[in-house]
Parts: structure tokens; C-alpha cells; sequence
């Protein structure tokens, strides 16, 4: 597996990317408004969940991304080292989960002006306010079963 940071215009620095429990890939830049970050991973063929998130240095989640095959649930928060946190479920029926095990995918995270705007595989997924400024993440961190190929910043 490899990891590819791409910042716009320039070359990708490759690394290991096995994510047997927990991944960490550093992000070599703020994030600011009109990026994107895509994630392009594989879950396993008999994945249960994994989890996606962009975090600082003071620990706060800035986007969490919490996929739970067994309830066809897509969670998305984020968490404060204030303790503050707040969460949004979406919920699919067994057709429509925009995750399949086994089958690669691309999670796309673009900063807005107040918001993420996330999609998977091109598709709108959900749009989630900024409660930690995207210019503080140092970190993305990959939990659970999933492979990671490639993260790409541009």
C-alpha cells in the first residue's frame, strides 16, 4: 500500500499505509478553504466498521467519519478537548450504504467557508459545519477495517 500527499503542483512523498488498528498520516499543511482531501481506501470482505478522522494538535476532531457496516450507518462528528461534541447519523438501507465491503472507494473532503462538503465515490454524501478551524489540523487518522491506498491533498 502506499500513501501519496499531494499538495497542488508538487510531487508525492510514499510511505507505508497498512492500517491493521490505527493509521496516522500527517497532513505537511493547513488546510484552508477551497482544498481537498481525498481518501481512497478498500474496506475488508468482512469489514464491521472504520473510522476517518481529521484531527490538531491538542487532540480535537475537526471530522470524524465512522462507518458501521452491520447498521448501514454513517456517522459524522467531531469532538473538542473542551468535551463539546456533536453528531449527525445518516442512515441506509442495505442497497444504498455509499460503502461496500471489499469494493475501493474515494472519500472527498473539501474545506468551505463554514462547512466540509463530503462526498464518497463522487456522490454528494453530507455537508458538516467547522467547529475546530481547519487551518489547526496537523493529522488523518484511519481506524478499523480498512486499507488505505492513497491520501491526496490539493
Amino acid at each position: 500500500m502506499t500513501l501519496c500527499v499531494k499538495i497542488a503542483g508538487q510531487g508525492c512523498l510514499q510511505k507505508d499505509a497498512k492500517c491493521e488498528q490505527l493509521a496516522e498520516f500527517e497532513i505537511p499543511a493547513a488546510l484552508e478553504v477551497g482544498q481537498k482531501v481525498s481518501y481512497i481506501g478498500t474496506p475488508d470482505r468482512d469489514a464491521e466498521e472504520f473510522c476517518v478522522y481529521l484531527v490538531n494538535k491538542q487532540g480535537d476532531v475537526a471530522l470524524s467519519v465512522q462507518v458501521d457496516f452491520q447498521k448501514n450507518i454513517v456517522t459524522l462528528d467531531y469532538k473538542r478537548s473542551d468535551a463539546s461534541a456533536r453528531s449527525h447519523q445518516l442512515t441506509f438501507d442495505d442497497t444504498s450504504l455509499p460503502f461496500s465491503r471489499g469494493i475501493p472507494f474515494k472519500l472527498g473532503i473539501e474545506v468551505l467557508k463554514d462547512e466540509y462538503k463530503l462526498s464518497v465515490t463522487g456522490q454528494h454524501l453530507a455537508y458538516l459545519n467547522h467547529r475546530v478551524k481547519p487551518t489547526t489540523v496537523t493529522t488523518m487518522k484511519v481506524k478499523g477495517d480498512v486499507k488505505t491506498k492513497e491520501l491526496r491533498l490539493g
